[in-house]
């Protein structure tokens, strides 16, 4: 099986396999219980050959895992553009309202994960878990961070604050979007608060 980190990005086809795998996966996960879905299923609604799937992927539940990354991914490339953690409030406010906008974008997908169980909550906890490595790793990497935190632990601060903001999104989405965006974001602005200085 190739490595997919090992994949030439550029190449065409293989966005395309990925693509249309994706596509397909998510219409028969909302026709039937993950368990119970094939390999060859997920090729024939893809249009995409089983050796070809096995190229790329070593099981249903490799496909899975991947899936579950590629969303993540683009869940937190989307909610942490552009914000800065000069100012903790603002950066979480932002983040919600980035995280918000990929709710609206990614409706049918959402609808999935919420109406899908326990199955759903299986993929909602991989999500949150890449979600605070994320977040992690990029408080890691700013200038006077300890310093700002004082005595609290990065990984605490990613987990507590990314925990809240995915179950407030996904409050917000699962309600209708009960409150504008800037609601939501003014509620962060009040509740988040900034760490003690060392």
């Amino acid at each position: 099986m190739a490595s997919r980190s090992a994949v030439n990005n550029k190449d065409l086809r293989v966005k395309r396999t990925y693509k249309m795998l994706k596509e397909a996966f998510m219409v028969l996960l909302s026709q039937r219980p993950f368990e119970q879905l094939t390999v060859q299923e997920i090729c024939e609604k893809a249009m995409v050959r089983r050796t070809t799937f096995y190229q790329h992927f070593e099981d249903k539940h490799d496909f899975l895992s991947w899936f579950i990354q590629e969303q993540q991914h683009d869940f937190t490339e989307m909610a942490t553009s552009g914000v800065t953690t000069d100012d903790l409030q603002e950066y979480y406010a932002q983040a919600l309202r980035n995280a918000l906008k990929y709710l609206r974008e990614n409706a049918p997908l959402i609808h999935l994960l919420l109406d899908a169980g326990v199955e759903g909550q299986l993929l909602m906890d991989a999500f949150s878990r890449g979600c605070v490595a994320d977040v992690t790793e990029k408080l890691s990497r700013e200038e006077n961070i300890k310093e700002r935190l004082g005595d609290v632990p990065i990984p605490f601060l990613a987990e507590f604050y990314v925990g809240g903001l995915i179950a407030a999104a996904k409050w917000w989405f699962a309600q209708g979007h009960p409150c504008s965006e800037e609601d939501m974001m003014q509620y962060v602005r009040c509740f988040v608060v900034q760490p003690p200085k060392a």
